[in-house]
């Protein structure tokens, strides 16, 4: 059991060169008795919010304590936001000695787009790949070379395998995505694998485009300067705000 989402905010930044990468959150209940993360059926002392350098990326934990102690996370939510309890001072850098600013900061830094953009592209590709593949399927089947029930056990397998190495890529390049495989089904008659294919084309070309555009967008942003390989490189990869 976890607490609600909208105590889980956090930032993630990596370095696009090495394999530098540090997480912040913010708005982290805590337990009042034992200073640490709140569970449920924990009383609420305050929450924890993390603090990081804009230029040397050492990160602190900042804390505010709520005037009463409660079991209800909403209540203590609101005497977060209202300002009914005390905080510690703002951290300072320990190398630079800068005050330290929240994660809300990293929205600045340019978001790492590549490894979407790669898979989104990879997508497509084998979308057609399928396509090509069905068409190839009914010629067959027209010119009695094959028959529908093998032709579909072959397509079923050909996506199977696609899932494998999609999901497979995703990992590789640190890239989720919104989909468990290429396809969300896979259709009991060629006419509807055609039909799904073409639909499934038009929305990963739909989104590449949106990815491309927004990569402009971010290309504006400069990146950081990597803590460990002291290259400008240090891109946003999650983004969440309150």
């Amino acid at each position: 059991m976890h607490l609600p989402s909208s105590t889980d905010l956090r930032w993630e930044v990596r370095c696009a060169l090495c394999d530098w990468q540090a997480t912040l959150r913010a708005v982290i209940p805590y337990d009042a008795y034992e200073q640490a993360e709140a569970r449920p059926g924990d009383r609420i002392g305050g929450f924890w919010e993390d603090y990081i350098c804009p230029q040397h990326f050492t990160i602190t934990r900042r804390t505010f304590r709520i005037v009463l102690p409660t079991l209800d996370l909403e209540e203590a939510l609101v005497q977060y936001l209202t300002g009914q309890g005390s905080t510690t001072p703002v951290p300072r850098c320990p190398i630079c000695h800068q005050a330290m600013v929240g994660g809300q900061m990293l929205n600045d830094l340019p978001f790492l787009l590549a490894p979407r953009i790669e898979l989104q592209r990879w997508l497509r590709d084998k979308l057609y790949q399928l396509q090509r593949a069905v068409a190839s399927e009914r010629h067959a089947i027209a010119h009695g070379e094959q028959t529908v029930a093998v032709a579909l056990v072959t397509l079923v397998a050909e996506t199977q395998s696609l899932n494998t190495f999609y999901r497979s890529l995703s990992k590789q390049l640190g890239s989720t995505g919104h989909r468990a495989g290429i396809l969300e089904s896979t259709p009991d008659h060629l006419e509807e694998w055609q039909e799904q294919l073409e639909e499934a084309i038009a929305v990963a070309e739909h989104e590449l485009g949106l990815l491309l555009k927004r990569k402009q967008d971010e290309d504006h942003k400069p990146p950081g300067r990597c803590p460990k390989c002291q290259n400008t490189s240090v891109h946003l990869v999650i983004s969440a705000t309150i």
